[in-house]
């Protein structure tokens, strides 16, 4: 394929999808939030109406590869507002857990 991806997959980084059709975008995966939860100003709140995102939107990044293609965990509103998050070893599952932008306890602001 090429010396870069060679280089890649011995960093650990794996050509192809996670076997769900996801593939990572610069070593993250990203999800749509369609709603917020309490943690999130004006607290919890579908942003979902009539099937579309009327009233704001929340996207959660993490990394495809936890302690390879990334740390941290990122959740970011529609007025910019992102906070950071490490969480854990099992940040796949965590973060497939999520559906809400929520930044409650272990959410820290991220500082330009």
């Amino acid at each position: 394929m090429g010396p870069l991806v060679d280089d890649a997959i011995e960093e650990g980084y794996e050509v192809g999808d996670d076997g769900e059709g996801r593939r990572p975008y610069h070593g993250y995966y990203f999800k749509i939030l369609t709603a917020q939860g309490p943690s999130a100003p004006g607290g919890a709140k579908p942003y979902l109406e009539g099937g579309k995102l009327a009233d704001g939107f929340g996207l959660l990044a993490w990394p495809a590869s936890y302690g390879n293609s990334g740390i941290m965990s990122f959740q970011v509103n529609q007025r910019g507002l992102v906070y950071q998050a490490d969480l854990g070893e099992d940040t796949a599952a965590v973060a497939e857990a999520i559906d809400a932008y929520d930044p409650g306890e272990g959410w820290e602001p991220v500082v330009d």
